[in-house]
């Protein structure tokens, strides 16, 4: 009959008409699988690692008084033997770092000019206050931007730099929230994610690497890692098998 036709043609113009946008499914939030391969490196030896049979009471006053400890003369050759290591050998796998992440503490400024020489002016260097040490002592306080740039003077040209605070590192966090800062890491892991390198380095800290990756590092120490999504939608780093 003429309705019967008039539904039967009410219905195909409705199956073709174009679903409302409200009716589509959103693009999905969930961060998409991009594994990267990170290089972790704990700093050269600060006047604040030195032990106390060898550092008496200044080991102490480092630890407890000094803020942003530098490195010690053994620290710097550590640092300096890490460069020279990945420049005799070609195959050494730092030389396919794009990008070296750093604390922006003086020991790790310190220890990523160093030990990154061999590279000048072909790698990218970004400081991120995210990777800093806990600030549980005295000597993970920093130093202010304004003075840090008069010590480092290079660091201007880092990434990064411009943005950073002039008190750039978590003075207001609590003790336990520093004791295991896993918000600085989760934030850090999805800095880490949103770059666009797929190698990087990453000139950071004993404690907070012991906490993102459950390893204690010895000074100048590389540890590889692959940053992925885990099963749970997290981004994840775990360390690479030999």
């Amino acid at each position: 009959t003429a309705a019967m036709e008039m539904e039967l043609k009410d219905l195909k113009q409705v199956a073709a008409a174009p679903t409302p946008a409200a009716d589509v499914a959103p693009a999905s939030d969930t961060p998409q699988p991009r594994n990267k391969r990170v290089a972790l490196i704990r700093h050269g030896q600060g006047w604040h690692n030195r032990s106390w049979r060898k550092g008496g009471g200044a080991w102490l006053a480092n630890i407890l008084i000094t803020a942003d400890v530098t490195l010690t003369p053994h620290g710097q050759d550590q640092a300096r033997a890490l460069s020279e290591a990945v420049a005799s050998r070609e195959d050494n796998p730092l030389r396919e770092v794009e990008c070296v992440a750093v604390s922006p503490l003086s020991r790790t400024i310190e220890t990523a000019t160093l030990a990154f020489a061999w590279g000048e002016g072909a790698l990218k260097f970004a400081l991120n206050p995210l990777c800093a040490e806990r600030c549980l002592s005295t000597c993970d306080r920093g130093t202010k931007k304004s003075e840090l740039v008069k010590r480092w003077p290079h660091i201007e040209q880092w990434d990064g730099f411009e943005a950073m605070p002039e008190v750039w590192w978590p003075a207001e966090s609590s003790f336990l929230a520093e004791l295991n800062p896993q918000h600085r890491i989760a934030a850090f892991l999805r800095w880490l994610a949103d770059r666009p390198e797929r190698t990087l380095a990453v000139v950071s800290h004993a404690g907070f690497i012991n906490c993102m990756v459950g390893q204690r590092l010895g000074n100048c120490e590389v540890l590889w890692c692959e940053l992925s999504v885990g099963e749970d939608q997290a981004l994840q780093l775990q360390p690479l098998r030999e």
